[in-house]
């Protein structure tokens, strides 16, 4: 067949958002189109078979669609048959635009053409009166978007006619408001605009401000992170057929496409066939159709094989990273055990080579490229020096890759990245970060935030970052990995200035920490520093200025429950500016150096000295208890005056009475020890000594954005708050009180509701109560709450949220996470409603759990909503029951290490 104007056209579109058209022949009187593979198939077939998209991943499929769709309507080339079928998911990171059988080019941008082609259902209104144009294209976009959002199409089950009767004569379909953003819902509803001079352009739409970010984004990098995340989600359910690169597979047509294209100067309809992919690990043998001189081009490489130690030249265009396909082993080669062990190996460790190349499957990374389609075999991954530094707002994320054992990262890289996440590799042992690297200074004066994270990770031993690296960061989190043994940040004696802006905060998530060093300036401008519940530790060392402290913000240092820790050791102003300096259980230390310190710092240090820290490690000192006039009210001085005897020796007490806890006269009055709470101005009266406190029914309910909020309050041991309390709070935050041992909430407190549809945070956090044995909550509080955070309270033994059997509804818009942190939580009960419209509940590593039951609708599920239950590392787990509706509409249930359960 011989190239005609059309054949060149379609051969002519190069986009990386376009599906790449090599050729087409006819055989046996059809026609044969080789196109660029695409492994994991069409949005289409991914929603068919019950997957739903997040608002997210749609902003990002939209994004690569109208780049898709800008790039081919420049060029004055109409799609003609845009809808989900016909949007790819490249492994790239991206949607790829495909089957353009339909395509036409116009002789000018506002040509049009009278032939109706393409799918009923998505054709817009000006399609049925022959008059199809470049905006014909975005009509179809819309749908499309509404049935990604929806999961099903707008004229689902309608005749061919009903549909051309409802296009052309009633309102465009629209997204419901109280479901999706107003972007979303005000991008769907410009793309059906009736009529077509009034629809926006595709290279208008760029800046719509629902997809804006994204396409900056997209551009910036090359490719899309959300979109990769789903390719895996698709690959992960196709076959893996088609590994070799050098095969050309048929494109993925539908089999009632038309191809309107000239053939001996007559115009007419083929049907597009599918072409018979080839035989596994075979190569498609060279195609020369008749009327071509030379055989079809190969497609290009889609994918790289990640070859142990090679990394391409810098100068070269970084080649795409992928699978390598897994050698077998010959007959002089071992094969490695069950288990995984490797009969090969030394007693060192070391894998044996043969003939040079190591059986481990490393990746080089040398450009963004290098990430898409990452395999999820890989066991190292390295960065080159000097990379991947263009392009705002790049997220360095690795999760789920079960046997990654190795991530190392050069020096001067990412730094344009604003987030650095690594999470759920159970494999990794060893993360090493370079010099400079994760650099990134947003121009907003510390408004942007950049966050690292680490966390489940429990194979991880090893952390070193080097100097200069993540300097600007402001969020730092390390937890849930209980085999890391060593954390080094910076080098001490030499300028580092990590995490400059990040607080410092460890829990009892990293249960085998033994060694701490952090250089010069790191965390010199946060404002905690602390080490909770650490029984491993053993040192921490400080460069100088580590930890200086925020001079105009409130500052606290706690090293709490740490009875193995003998080194705390500042090369100089350590803490300079911090005003709380608590120390409780820390009996070993035999070596403390804090030059150049604050003074309550300085007061420790000195008592650690001359031996005066009392015997089971206290120490707590508040700067401005003493120096601060009025600061803390005193309410007992009436009190005194029955005591002028006890007044008398006071006075002669030299400071050691500062731990004595010998409060005898002080014990006949309960009431001294205990807030009872009528309306708000009695909040003003607590001071650290209080050891319960207590709320009225129906009280403190008329302030709007109240946030209740208790830490620090080092002698506190029970919460109790009425019924119908606190229901205009915004916050409910208890942390760092380490003799609070109950919690009590009544009925319907803290139910704030605000009119603007959940998008307010209101937020519920417990963490770092590490007393902490029960959480009572009654039925019908915090129901609008959709934030739900517990964490790091290690003697946790029962959580109630509600009742079984009652309508309770709980924390209906949050998601249910508990991690190891809660070591010995045996009992779950959650009520009925409770947690029903959030989209997660993940339990993992909770060693102790004995039993969860559940009320009927307990975490039922968004139905409209990814939903993920995930139960991993339950080995005690007896009793599961739901009493019904529980995970009704959630996408994933999986369990893992959970040896017996019934429900």
């Amino acid at each position: 067949m011989t190239e005609t104007p059309e054949l060149s056209l379609l051969k002519s579109c190069t986009s990386e958002f376009i599906v790449r058209y090599f050729d087409a022949f006819i055989s046996s009187d059809s026609l044969w189109i080789v196109m660029e593979y695409c492994r994991c198939g069409s949005l289409g077939s991914f929603i068919r078979n019950g997957n739903r998209l997040s608002e997210d991943e749609i902003r990002d499929v939209m994004a690569c669609s109208l780049l898709g769709l800008a790039y081919l309507h420049s060029n004055k080339v109409m799609h003609r048959d845009i809808k989900s079928d016909n949007l790819f998911i490249s492994e790239k990171g991206l949607i790829k635009l495909g089957d353009f059988g339909l395509s036409e080019q116009l002789n000018s941008a506002t040509s049009h053409r009278s032939l109706i082609c393409g799918t009923a259902s998505y054709m817009a209104p000006e399609v049925f009166d022959e008059h199809t144009c470049l905006e014909s294209d975005i009509w179809s976009l819309g749908i499309t978007a509404i049935e990604l959002a929806e999961g099903k199409h707008p004229y689902e089950s309608h005749s061919i006619m009903r549909i051309m009767k409802r296009i052309s004569t009633e309102a465009p379909p629209s997204l419901s408001s109280s479901r999706w953003s107003a972007d979303f819902v005000d991008f769907v509803c410009q793309c059906l605009t009736k009529e077509p001079a009034e629809r926006p352009k595709a290279s208008s739409l760029l800046q719509h401000p629902f997809v804006a970010d994204a396409v900056a984004r997209i551009k910036n990098c090359g490719f899309s992170s959300i979109i990769s995340e789903l390719a895996k989600r698709k690959g992960n359910s196709s076959t893996s057929a088609a590994s070799s690169t050098s095969a050309v597979p048929s494109t993925n047509m539908a089999m009632n496409t038309t191809v309107d294209i000239p053939v001996k100067n007559t115009t007419v309809d083929i049907p597009v066939m599918n072409m018979p992919p080839p035989p596994p690990q075979q190569p498609f043998p060279p195609v020369i159709p008749q009327g071509l001189s030379n055989p079809l081009p190969p497609p290009p490489p889609m994918i790289m094989s990640a070859l142990p130690d090679y990394c391409p030249p810098t100068e070269e265009p970084s080649p795409e990273a992928h699978e390598k396909e897994a050698p077998q082993p010959s007959e002089d080669q071992s094969v490695p055990a069950p288990d995984g062990s490797n009969p090969a190996e030394n007693d060192k460790g070391e894998k044996k080579e043969n003939g040079g190349d190591s059986e481990e499957l490393r990746l080089c990374i040398k450009g963004y490229s290098d990430f898409a389609g990452v395999s999820e075999s890989v066991k190292s991954i390295t960065t080159a020096d000097d990379i991947c530094n263009a392009g705002d707002g790049f997220e360095f994320v690795l999760e789920h890759f079960h046997l990654l054992e190795s991530i190392t990262v050069g020096n001067h890289s990412f730094n344009k990245a604003i987030r650095f996440s690594i999470s759920s590799i159970p494999s990794v042992k060893r993360i090493c970060i370079g010099e400079a690297s994760f650099n990134f200074n947003p121009s907003d004066g510390g408004k942007t935030a950049l966050s690292f994270e680490v966390t489940e990770c429990n194979a991880l031993e090893f952390i070193s970052i080097d100097p200069q690296s993540f300097r600007h960061f402001n969020s730092f989190k390390l937890d849930t990995c209980s085999s890391l043994r060593s954390l080094s940040i910076g080098h001490v004696d030499y300028d580092s200035n990590n995490f400059t802006y990040a607080d410092f905060i460890l829990g009892c998530g990293l249960l085998g920490l033994e060694t701490i060093h952090v250089g010069d300036g790191c965390f010199s401008r946060g404002t905690r520093c602390i080490l909770n519940d650490l029984n491993a530790v053993k040192s921490m060392v400080m460069g100088m200025g580590a930890f200086e402290g925020h001079k105009r913000k409130e500052c606290i240092a706690t090293f709490l429950d740490l009875p193995s820790m003998n080194t705390l050791i500042s090369k100089g102003s350590g803490f300079k500016n911090y005003d709380t300096f608590t120390v409780r259980n820390v009996r070993r230390l035999g070596v403390v150096q804090l030059p150049d310190t604050c003074e309550a710092a300085n007061d420790f240090w000195e008592k650690w000295k001359q031996g005066t820290v009392n015997e089971d490690g206290y120490y707590d000192y508040d700067y401005r208890y003493y120096h601060e006039p009025g600061y803390y009210q005193d309410d007992d001085d009436d009190d005194d005056d029955d005591n002028d005897d006890d007044d008398d020796d006071d006075e002669g007490d030299d400071d050691n009475d500062y731990y004595d806890d010998n409060d005898d006269d002080d014990d006949d009055d309960d009431d001294d020890d205990t807030l009872y709470i009528e309306r708000f101005a009695d909040f003003n009266d607590m001071d650290e000594t209080i050891h319960a406190i207590i709320t009225d029914d129906n009280v403190c309910n008329g302030k709007s954005g109240y946030e209740f909020v208790l830490e620090r309050y080092h002698a506190l041991e029970f919460l109790s708050v009425g019924n119908n309390c606190l229901n205009k709070t915004v916050r409910f935050s208890l942390s760092y009180l380490p003799s609070l041992f109950r919690i009590s909430i009544g009925e319907d407190s803290f139910n704030f509701n605000p009119s603007d549809g959940g998008n307010t945070i209101l937020s519920f956090m417990i963490t770092s109560c590490n007393a902490l044995e029960s959480v009572f909550i009654n039925k019908q509080s915090f129901t609008f709450f959709n934030s739900f955070n517990l964490d790091t309270c290690c003697s946790l033994r029962s959580l109630t949220i509600g009742h079984v059997n009652q309508d309770s509804n709980n924390f209906t818009y949050a998601d249910f996470i508990l991690n190891s942190a809660l070591l010995q939580l045996s009992n779950i009960s959650v009520g009925d409603g409770c947690f029903s419209k959030g989209t997660r509940c993940v339990l993992g590593g909770l060693i102790n759990l004995k039993s969860m039951v559940m009320g009927m609708g307990a975490f039922e599920g968004h139905m409209r909503k990814e939903c993920v239950a995930a139960l991993t590392n339950l080995p005690s787990l007896e009793v599961l029951v739901s009493k019904g509706n529980s995970f009704k509409n959630y996408d994933t249930f999986t369990a893992t290490g959970v040896c017996c359960y019934a429900e």
